[in-house]
């Protein structure tokens, strides 16, 4: 496959025009190699993946967050996408979305403690205390020394009044 020109449709999926969508993303080593991948297996989740965690680690939230959503719509199934779209739109402040995306990754891999974890956080910042005080503590019936969980269990507990209970899983 030869690489797109700049008015060419994007080979990531997003339909937008190439120039309007990957060029943006300067040279960089990482940038350069996805893209490779890219006009060679233009459907290659990974590819979609690794370059939302870099877009998200150089704080390209609503790129990263496309990424995402392009690995999902090729492998549906890919439980790390769903979770880190899930990161990605919490830390827009997209809550509803962001639970929603930690429950599919949670469809995929129910044991996981830190999906059981992000997601009490994103019901307690949406106010549902008693189904985030319920992730919480199956994060710690998975994982008994997550710390983070125990400590916002606590909170949780405190903040709904079960002061007793609250103390007790500090």
């Amino acid at each position: 496959m030869k690489k797109p020109g700049r008015n060419d449709p994007c080979p990531c999926g997003s339909g937008r025009k190439y120039k309007q969508c990957c060029t943006q993303y300067g040279g960089s080593a990482v940038r350069e190699a996805a893209d490779k991948v890219a006009w060679i297996r233009p459907s290659d989740t990974d590819r979609h993946y690794d370059l939302g965690n870099a877009l998200r680690a150089q704080g390209k939230w609503d790129e990263a967050i496309a990424c995402y959503r392009s690995a999902i719509a090729i492998e549906p199934d890919h439980v790390n996408a769903h979770h880190d779209l899930g990161d990605a739109l919490y830390h827009r402040g997209e809550l509803r979305e962001a639970a929603a995306s930690y429950r599919n990754a949670l469809l995929i891999k129910p044991d996981a403690a830190d999906l059981h974890y992000n997601l009490g956080g994103a019901l307690r910042d949406l106010g549902e205390l008693g189904d985030a005080i319920t992730c919480y503590r199956r994060a710690i019936s998975i994982k008994p020394d997550h710390l983070m969980a125990l400590n916002n269990l606590g909170n949780a507990l405190g903040a709904r009044g079960d002061l007793d209970e609250a103390v007790a899983s500090y």
